[in-house]
């Protein structure tokens, strides 16, 4: 069990994070790490992995690779051509690769490239991305895990526009062609929209896990839900939580309400290897509004303590 950190926690939310997780997923941030073409800062990234290794902690780091806008630099323009971001993305991943070689324990090469995000690049376009990427990664890492992760795993998005491969299918065209992953990602970011998952109930989420479960390999699931409808100017994502996900509004106890429904349910799953809250504080940078199991004021939400104890009962530590 894990959260997606941006930096290293300390005081209280550090020993906090320590209590309840085991594994620390580093996002890498193409806009940050390479503000200028070719001009790498690596200071931030380099704190949360000595962070990480100062306490013993599991590393996934990741995604290397997502097409959503946010997720780009600004000099990657939009009017690119698919072989010039094709170029650009995989001198990235060599030049993160290369510089972590040995300190990651899971890489998670791309992210969402089941949608066409900001290029509206084809499907065997996304695709080749895909295969190029964790070939990258495995040329320099050849025996650390790689997983790939898919957002909307219910296919909403499909609704918008017709695609020839639903995520499952996405997914498992990658595994038949036997690229050596270690397992696939689920990204269920609960209550957004656009981009997010509609509510299901936990029968739904079970249905789901067992179907995903047949291509045959571990799921590591990424999960996120909102504690507020307020403003939130740390986050990068456009989405916002549905206005009508409960009535009164959407307040800390509806998203503990969520992790006592969904976790259960995960971690039931043996096929699951892995569960991460995909947002850790809500005043470092994150992707998702109000989603942080850290309110802005540094305290712990509701949602974080029943994480924590339900790790105690049914993981027994």
């Amino acid at each position: 069990m894990g959260a997606r950190l941006a930096a290293p926690p300390t005081g209280d939310a550090a020993a906090r994070f320590l209590a309840t997780f085991n594994l620390v997923v580093a996002g890498v941030s193409w806009p940050e790490i390479e503000p200028k073409h070719g001009q790498f800062n690596w200071e931030a990234l380099d704190k949360l992995v000595a962070w990480t290794h100062e306490n013993g902690l599991r590393l996934c780091m990741g995604p290397l690779l997502q097409m959503d806008k946010h997720a780009l630099p600004d000099w990657l323009f939009l009017e690119d051509s698919y072989e010039e971001v094709h170029l650009s993305a995989t001198k990235f991943i060599d030049a993160v690769v290369n510089r972590y070689r040995g300190k990651v324990q899971l890489w998670h090469v791309t992210a969402r490239l089941n949608q066409d995000g900001a290029f509206a690049f084809a499907e065997e376009q996304r695709l080749r991305l895909v295969v190029d990427g964790v070939d990258r990664v495995r040329a320099i890492e050849a025996r650390t895990p790689l997983v790939v992760s898919f957002n909307q795993p219910w296919a909403e998005y499909i609704a918008r526009k017709d695609q020839e491969l639903t995520p499952i299918n996405f997914a498992d065209t990658l595994i038949r062609g036997e690229l050596g992953l270690a397992g696939i990602g689920l990204e269920i970011h609960y209550g957004y929209w656009p981009g997010g998952t509609m509510p299901r109930d936990a029968m739904d989420t079970s249905r789901l896990l067992d179907r995903w479960s047949q291509i045959g390999v571990p799921l590591m699931v990424f999960v996120s839900a909102p504690s507020s409808m307020g403003t939130d100017t740390m986050a990068r994502h456009p989405a916002h939580p549905l206005v009508d996900l409960r009535a009164g509004g959407i307040n800390p106890a509806w998203q503990q309400e969520v992790v006592e429904r969904l976790f259960p349910v995960l971690l039931a799953k043996h096929t699951v290897q892995a569960i991460v809250w995909d947002h850790w504080q809500d005043n470092q940078p994150h992707e998702l509004s109000c989603a942080g199991l850290i309110d802005a004021t540094n305290r712990p939400k509701p949602a974080l303590e029943a994480i924590a104890k339900l790790r105690q009962q049914l993981l027994g530590s």
